[in-house]
């Protein structure tokens, strides 16, 4: 897989167990490293402010920062050409690139 494009972090959920996924995302958030903790409250620092997270929010700033691969052609997995996303969207990344998937 590709590395992802500057400033977003790759979510690759295994659709197995939500759990898990769940736990992958956060930790493909946490990598941003732009999310804090300040008196039990989560804060995301954006243009100089302190602003406090809540689901919108949260949605918004993944979708600026988290990507997922998805294949662009159907087959067998091996060598398949693969794309990034937004998180959440339907439509590829502008400007994504493409690469094997081993």
């Amino acid at each position: 897989m590709t590395d992802a494009p500057n400033g977003y972090q790759i979510y690759a959920p295994r659709n197995e167990d939500p759990y898990e996924d769940l736990c992958k995302l956060a930790e493909a958030v946490a990598k941003t490293g732009e999310l804090l903790d300040h008196d039990g409250r989560l804060y995301w620092l954006r243009e100089g402010k302190r602003i406090m997270v809540t689901l919108d929010v949260l949605r918004e700033f993944i979708e600026g920062h988290i990507v997922t691969p998805y294949l662009k052609t159907p087959g067998p997995l091996t060598n398949q050409m693969s794309k990034l996303r937004i998180y959440g969207s339907r439509r590829p990344r502008a400007g994504a690139q493409t690469a094997h998937r081993e």
